[in-house]
């Protein structure tokens, strides 16, 4: 058994290569003046003293990146703000809401039907589920706001989810009025 262990300790330190040196794009990225977050010692050592292997064998001293002009061109980097979700997926997005809180009802209108969120009572009223929804989305959405503009696809994972849930609420409600009685 210690001797498996042993195999299992050397395999996984084999299958993680460890590289000490540099990388092409970090001394390219350091020729043209991007260091962060690296030390002064460390850029040093990457960009100073370069050689090169000429194919006939010689070895050429490159002079200093800062005596070089780059012929680098990156690109330039525009920052592009985020369009605003739309009125439509904003109408959407309330009325799945809306939709959520009908079905729930319908569904829970027969014995054998209950709430399964724990924050709520296992036989909600409506008042309840609309201030639930109201607690969560007037607490979260503003928040969100603050960081960054709420887009369509900020959006439609929730409404997504919640279609889900209408639909499962729709399927449960065609049971229980084959099978339970109204409360």
């Amino acid at each position: 058994m210690r001797l498996l262990n042993k195999l299992l300790i050397g395999l996984l330190f084999l299958s993680f290569p460890v590289y000490a040196g540099y990388t092409n794009i970090q001394r390219v990225m350091f020729e043209a003046g991007h260091t962060a977050p690296y030390n002064d010692e460390y850029v040093q050592r990457v960009i100073v003293g370069q050689a090169k292997i000429m194919p006939n064998g010689s070895i050429v001293n490159l002079p200093h990146p800062s005596h070089i002009q780059s012929t680098l061109i990156f690109p330039e980097f525009k920052i592009i703000e985020e369009e605003p979700a739309s009125l439509a997926t904003w109408t959407v997005f309330f009325l799945v809401q809306a939709a959520d809180i009908w079905s729930t009802k319908k569904a829970l209108a027969y014995d054998c039907v209950y709430e399964l969120n724990p924050l709520l009572p296992r036989v909600p009223e409506v008042h309840e589920m609309v201030l639930l929804k109201t607690a969560i989305f007037g607490s979260i959405l503003p928040e969100i706001q603050k960081r960054q503009t709420i887009t369509n696809e900020i959006l439609m994972p929730t409404l997504m989810l919640t279609s889900v849930v209408v639909h499962n609420n729709i399927k449960v409600h065609k049971k229980a009025k084959k099978h339970c009685n109204k409360r």
